[in-house]
C-alpha cells in the first residue's frame, strides 16, 4: 500500500500553490521555486495584472525559460513570522538578466525599488556582487509582496534564492573563495603551459594556455565574475563579450588540436573542417557587432555545440590512428563538453536548473583542464622510463664493449686515430669552404668581417695604424662582354694570385669583397707601407698581362687606401666606407691609379 501511494504521488503530483515565503527567527535561506507567480507579455511598457487575476501562471520548478524575449512578471509574499526585525537578500544566481526591476511593497512602509541588470551601469549604491542581488528589510510580524520585472535579449532563467544577510555574507564569501580558487588554478595552469612555450617555443602550449585563458573567461562571465571585479566598465558590451570569448575559446582549441594532434599532415579534410569553425568564429565575433543579441546567442550556442561535435571527430580519428595523444586529448574533451552542454542547456530552459546543473561547467572544466595535467604527467613519466631504458641498454653496451676491448684495443686506437685524422681533415676542408671565395681561393666576405672586426679591436688597445687597400679592376664588364664570363672568371683567379704573392710574407688579409673587388687588411702598416704596397700591385697590374687561352689582356686596376691607428670611439665601418669613397675618386681620375687619404681619426701622413 505504501509503495502504491508514493507511486500515485509522483504520477500525480499535488497542485502548485501561490509561494508565501516565511521568515522566522531561525531563518537563513531558501530557494523559491514552486508556486511563484508569473505572467509574460508582449508590452514591455504594460503593468501586471492584479494579484488575484487569473492572468499570473504559477511556477512548478524554477523558472527557466529559454530564448524569451517577452517581459516576465513575477509574484509572491514575504512573511515575518518572528518578533525581530530581518535583514533579507534577494538572490538571482542568474547574472545574465538584462534588466530586472525589484519592487518590494509593505503596508505602512515606503516602496524598497531596485533597478537592477547586467546591461545596465553600476553606481555607487550599487552592491558589489556576481549575482543579481537586492537587499529587503522585514519588520516583526509584517508581511510584503515581492514583484519583479525581467527583460533580456538572451536566455531566461531566474534561480531565485530569499537569504538571511549575516547568512548570505558568508556564503558569498565562501562561493566566491571557492571561484577564486578555482579560477586562480586554471589561470596557474595557463601560465604554465606559457612559461613552457617560452622556454621550449612548442606553440601547442601557448595556444592551449590562450585556450583556457578564454574558457575561464566564458566560465567567469557567466557567474558575473568577470563584468562584475575584471571590468565592470565594461557592462554595455556584456552580451558581445560572451560572443567573443565563444569564439576565441573555438579557435584557440581549433588551433591547439590542429597542432597537437598533427592534423594538418596526417588528416588534410579533418583539418579543413577546424579551420572553418576558426573562421565563422571570427565571422560571428564581427557580426556581434550588427546583428541583435537575442539572434547571436542562438547562433552561437549552434556554433558551439557543431565545434564540439567536429572536435570531438578529430579526436577520435586520431586516437583510431593510434595517436596516442589523442587519448587524452578525448578524454578532456568530453569532461568539457559535458559541462558545456549542461550549462548551455540550463541557461537556455532546456534543462532544469540546480547547484549541479548550474556547476556543470566548472566542474567540467576543471576536470578537462586536470586531464591535461595528467596527459603532461604522463608524458613526463613516459620519457622518464624511456631514459632509464636507454640507460641501462648503454650500459648493457658499454659493458660487452669493454670486454670486446681488451681483445682488439690496439686495432681500435689506430681505427680511432684514422678516423680522428679523416675528421681533423675534413673539419679542416669545411672551415676553408666557409671562410674562401670558391672562384678567387681567397677569403670570403664572411671571414672579412670577422677577421676586421677582430684585427681593429686589438690595434685600438696597442694603439698602432691599419692600412686598408680597396682594388676594383677597370672595365671588367668590357673584359667579359668581349671575352665571355669563363675568360672574365680567369682573369679575377690571376689577379687574386698576384695579390697573394704580393702579401705571403707579409702576414696582411685579402679577401674577395665583391665582384671585382679585393681588399688588403694590413694590421701595423702606416702610410708609406701601404703606399707601397699599393704602388706595386698597380705596377705589376700594368706590367703583367694576363694571359687566358693563348691570347694576352691587358688588365689594370683602381685602388682606394688609406691608413689609420683605430681609436675606441669610432665605428669600425667607418675606414670601410671612407676607403670605398677613395676607390670611387681613383676610378673618376682615371683609373689605373691609386687615391690615398688620411682620415681625421688617424694621426698618420702618407
Amino acid at each position: 500500500m505504501p509503495l502504491v501511494l508514493i507511486l500515485l504521488f509522483f504520477l500525480f503530483p499535488a497542485g502548485v500553490s501561490a509561494l508565501e515565503v516565511t521568515v522566522d527567527e531561525g531563518f537563513r535561506h531558501t530557494e523559491i521555486t514552486r508556486g511563484v507567480q508569473y505572467w509574460l507579455t508582449d508590452d514591455p511598457t504594460a503593468k501586471p495584472p492584479a494579484p488575484d487575476s487569473e492572468e499570473w501562471l504559477l511556477s512548478d520548478d524554477t523558472l527557466t525559460l529559454g530564448f524569451e524575449e517577452r517581459t516576465l512578471w513575477l509574484l509572491f509574499t514575504v512573511r515575518n513570522s518572528s518578533d525581530e526585525d530581518h535583514s533579507l537578500i534577494l538572490d538571482i544566481g542568474f547574472p545574465l538578466l538584462d534588466e530586472v526591476d525589484v519592487d518590494f511593497r509593505v503596508t505602512g512602509h515606503r516602496p524598497q525599488q531596485y533597478e537592477l541588470g547586467d546591461t545596465r551601469p553600476l553606481n555607487e549604491k550599487s552592491i558589489r556582487h556576481p549575482h543579481i542581488i537586492a537587499p529587503l528589510r522585514l519588520g516583526a510580524g509584517d508581511a510584503g509582496q515581492v514583484t519583479l520585472r525581467v527583460y533580456t535579449t538572451g536566455a531566461m532563467s531566474l534561480p531565485l534564492t530569499l537569504w538571511d544577510n549575516a547568512e548570505f555574507i558568508q556564503a558569498s564569501q565562501i562561493g566566491i573563495a571557492w571561484y577564486v580558487l578555482i579560477y586562480g588554478v586554471l589561470i596557474g595552469i595557463s601560465i604554465y603551459h606559457l612559461l613552457l612555450y617560452v622556454q621550449m617555443r612548442e606553440r601547442s602550449f601557448l595556444w592551449f594556455a590562450l585556450f583556457l585563458v578564454c574558457l575561464v573567461g566564458v566560465f567567469s562571465f557567466f557567474q558575473g565574475i568577470l563584468t562584475t571585479y575584471v571590468i565592470p566598465q565594461a557592462r554595455d558590451y556584456s552580451n558581445q563579450i560572451l560572443i567573443w570569448l565563444y569564439s576565441a575559446a573555438t579557435g584557440f582549441c581549433s588551433i591547439y588540436i590542429l597542432r597537437l594532434l598533427n592534423v594538418r599532415t596526417s588528416r588534410p579534410g579533418y583539418a579543413l573542417s577546424l579551420y572553418a569553425l576558426i573562421g565563422i568564429g571570427v565571422i560571428l565575433s564581427l557580426l556581434s557587432f550588427f546583428i541583435a543579441y537575442s539572434v547571436m546567442i542562438r547562433l552561437v550556442t549552434v556554433y558551439v555545440m557543431v565545434s564540439l561535435v567536429i572536435v570531438m571527430a578529430v579526436q577520435i580519428r586520431r586516437a583510431l590512428d593510434h595517436n596516442a595523444a589523442a587519448y587524452y586529448a578525448m578524454t578532456a574533451t568530453v569532461f568539457c563538453a559535458i559541462g558545456m552542454v549542461v550549462t548551455l542547456l540550463e541557461k537556455t530552459g532546456y534543462m532544469t536548473s540546480t547547484v549541479l546543473t548550474r556547476s556543470a561547467g566548472d566542474i567540467g572544466f576543471t576536470l578537462m583542464a586536470l586531464s591535461y595535467a595528467l596527459m603532461l604527467s604522463y608524458r613526463m613519466r613516459w620519457e622518464h622510463l624511456e631514459r632509464k631504458r636507454a640507460q641501462q641498454a648503454s650500459y648493457d653496451l658499454q659493458a660487452n664493449l669493454l670486454a670486446e676491448q681488451t681483445r682488439h684495443n690496439k686495432e681500435l686506437e689506430q681505427l680511432v686515430e684514422a678516423r680522428t685524422s679523416e675528421l681533423r681533415k675534413a673539419n679542416a676542408q669545411l672551415l676553408e669552404l666557409s671562410t674562401t671565395d670558391p672562384l678567387t681561393g681567397l677569403y670570403n666576405r664572411r671571414y672579412l668581417d670577422e677577421y676586421f672586426t677582430t684585427q681593429y679591436a686589438l690595434l685600438v688597445s696597442m694603439g698602432e695604424p691599419l692600412g686598408i687597400l680597396l682594388m676594383d679592376i677597370d672595365h671588367f664588364k668590357r673584359i667579359n662582354d668581349t671575352y665571355g664570363h669563363p675568360v672574365g672568371d680567369q682573369c679575377l683567379t690571376e689577379v687574386a694570385g698576384r695579390i697573394q704573392k704580393v702579401i705571403l710574407k707579409k702576414g696582411y688579409m685579402a679577401a674577395r669583397y665583391g665582384g671585382e673587388e679585393f681588399i688588403i687588411i694590413m694590421p701595423g702598416a702606416d702610410a708609406q707601407q701601404t703606399r707601397q704596397l699599393a704602388d706595386r700591385l698597380l705596377e705589376i697590374m700594368r706590367t703583367e698581362p694576363v694571359r687566358v687561352q693563348q691570347q694576352d689582356i691587358r688588365v689594370t686596376a683602381s685602388i682606394g687606401a688609406l691608413s689609420a691607428i683605430p681609436q675606441v670611439d669610432t665605428d669600425p665601418d667607418t675606414l670601410l666606407r671612407d676607403v670605398d669613397e677613395y676607390l670611387y675618386d681613383a676610378k673618376n681620375q682615371g683609373r689605373d691609379r691609386a687615391v690615398f687619404h688620411i682620415p681625421e681619426l688617424s694621426s698618420d701622413k702618407i
